[in-house]
């Protein structure tokens, strides 16, 4: 699975927005299929399962007779805290939200058969845990503005009747929260200057907390007209014990353009590298993002990140 369709997180759904990430990423996976956990590992029976959220009514009977159903997943989440810090671009004046959450996902089982809805139960949290630790499987969350930072071993709670497990997720939820003046977004209907002497742009993406291999810099950039990329500039707070690589992408396909932060012994020793992009041109619709693809695990882990693109519309 690379991609989700469900929106973005936002300002108007703090609350909705993580759970439908959730629940299309969580059907995606477990359907009865074979997916591989990550580019690197070889296809994994994901078995088809209930998924409900929150107060929503248990599925009944847990065991869909003839399905092969036997297993339901309740996905519990509880805020804890909101950060909002100044997000300030040449398009927009606001806040970038910061929401941490913890995630509850109770699995309860009623295989059939002597000893089988623990063994079920188990499997089930195993698959989970994975998905929830995995860069690779949990990079569509991010790409929404849901972070999962990590997840804690599956605990048991004994039942006659079921086999239960509880997993629980440390989690982000990320979102801008727009205000002031906001100068409009040129749509490319309006006339264009003649090749070459179009008006500089700048184009930002941003991390505040921790770059983790596998994850984007937050906001994504669509071409409204032919343009032409020049050079990228990123500050960041240097990773330590090992470097920071990011890669630039265009229309979902990696290049290579790529900046390497070479750790620095020193914590919280902010530094910055400038790319040449090679005049790299890039055409109405396509989408570019930057992407983490190497870093440290950690506390050695690289924060505050700002880049900044520059670029000149062509006619």
């Amino acid at each position: 699975m690379t991609t989700l369709t469900s929106p973005a997180i936002t300002e108007l759904t703090s609350e909705s927005g993580p759970l439908n990430l959730l629940g299309e990423w969580l059907r995606g996976w477990f359907n009865g299929s074979l997916h591989a956990l990550s580019s690197v590992q070889s296809p994994t029976l994901f078995p088809a399962v209930n998924l409900t959220f929150g107060e929503s009514t248990p599925v009944q009977p847990l065991y869909q007779l003839g399905q092969g159903i036997d297993t339901q997943i309740v996905v519990v989440m509880q805020p804890r805290q909101e950060v909002a810090e100044h997000l300030d671009t040449a398009l927009a004046a606001g806040k970038l939200a910061t929401d941490r959450l913890i995630l509850f996902f109770y699995i309860k089982s009623s295989h059939p058969g002597p000893g089988m809805k623990q063994q079920s139960a188990q499997k089930i949290s195993e698959l989970l845990k994975s998905l929830l630790v995995n860069p690779e499987s949990r990079f569509p969350l991010a790409a929404g503005g849901l972070r999962i930072l990590g997840a804690r071993p599956a605990q048991v709670s004994p039942s006659e009747d079921y086999g239960q497990r509880l997993v629980v997720a440390d989690a982000l939820a990320q979102y801008p929260i727009l205000f002031g003046d906001q100068p409009p977004v040129p749509d490319g209907t309006a006339l264009l200057p003649p090749v070459g002497t179009g008006w500089p742009q700048s184009i930002e993406f941003f991390q505040p907390l921790g770059l983790v291999a596998g994850e984007y810099l937050m906001g994504t950039f669509t071409a409204y007209c032919r343009m032409l990329l020049t050079s990228a500039r990123l500050t960041v707070f240097a990773p330590q014990g090992a470097p920071l690589v990011l890669q630039m992408e265009v229309a979902a396909v990696a290049t290579n353009r790529q900046i390497t932060v070479e750790p620095n012994a020193v914590p919280r020793t902010e530094v910055t590298t400038v790319l040449d992009l090679g005049n790299l041109t890039v055409t109405t619709g396509q989408v570019v993002r930057w992407k983490v693809i190497s870093a440290p695990d950690g506390a050695d882990l690289a924060t505050g990140a700002t880049l900044e693109m520059s670029g000149t519309p062509l006619a």
